[in-house]
C-alpha cells in the first residue's frame, strides 16, 4: 500500500495512485512481458503510522511511502516486504533495472507524513491496486511506480475478502459497465 500521492508509471506518463479510477491504463509486468493493464479495483485503506515506513532509492528524487509489508522483488525475482530490503541491496525495476535502496525512515511522529490523508488518530490512508492485462483479461500483480520499481499489486482473492457489500457493487456495476 502506498501513499496516496504515489506516481504509478501509465503509458501517457504518470499518474497519481488516489486519481486512478476502475478501467484506467497502467503499465504493469505479466510474467515477463512489459504491457498495458487495467485498474479493476483500487484499495483505500486505514493504516497505522507504526506500518509506514518511506524508502529512498538511489536516482529517485521522492522517497516512496508504502506499508511495511508492502512487497517488492529483489533482483532473483523473489518477493521481499518493504521493512526486508536492506540498505545497499537492490530491487528488480522497470527494464530489468536494479534499485539499489540507500535509505530507510521509520516513522515516529504525525508530522513526518504530513502530506497524507489523515484518517484518525495516528492512523492514515495508503492506496493499493488491482490489475488486470488488458489483452488477455487475467488478473495480473505487478505494476511500476515512477521510480521504475516494480511492486506488487492486490490478488483478487484478497479484494474479495476486503470489499465491504456496497464496495462489491459498485465494483460489479463498474465491471459490467466496461
Amino acid at each position: 500500500m502506498f501513499s496516496p500521492n504515489t506516481k504509478i508509471y501509465a503509458p501517457d506518463g504518470y499518474v497519481k495512485i488516489r486519481k486512478l479510477k476502475i478501467n484506467d491504463k497502467i503499465i504493469i509486468l505479466d510474467g515477463i512481458r512489459m504491457c498495458v493493464g487495467t485498474v479493476k479495483f483500487r484499495q483505500k485503506i486505514q493504516i497505522h503510522r507504526d506500518r509506514i515506513i518511506k524508502l529512498q532509492f538511489e536516482g529517485s528524487d521522492k522517497k516512496i511511502i508504502c506499508s511495511q509489508d508492502e512487497i517488492f522483488y529483489d533482483i532473483q525475482d523473489q518477493p521481499l516486504y518493504a521493512s526486508q530490503i536492506e540498505i545497499g541491496e537492490f530491487v528488480k525495476g522497470l527494464h530489468h533495472n536494479h534499485h539499489k535502496l540507500i535509505g530507510r525512515e521509520t516513522i515516529e511522529h504525525d508530522d513526518q507524513l504530513s502530506k497524507l490523508e489523515k484518517a484518525g488518530h495516528h492512523e492514515f490512508f495508503l492506496y493499493n491496486l488491482l490489475l488486470m492485462d488488458s489483452k488477455t483479461n487475467q488478473y495480473v500483480k505487478r505494476f511500476y511506480l515512477n521510480s521504475g520499481v516494480l511492486t506488487k499489486g492486490l490478488e483478487f482473492t484478497e479484494v474479495e475478502k476486503l470489499m465491504s457489500p456496497e464496495e462489491s457493487a459498485y465494483h460489479n456495476y463498474m465491471e459490467e459497465k466496461s
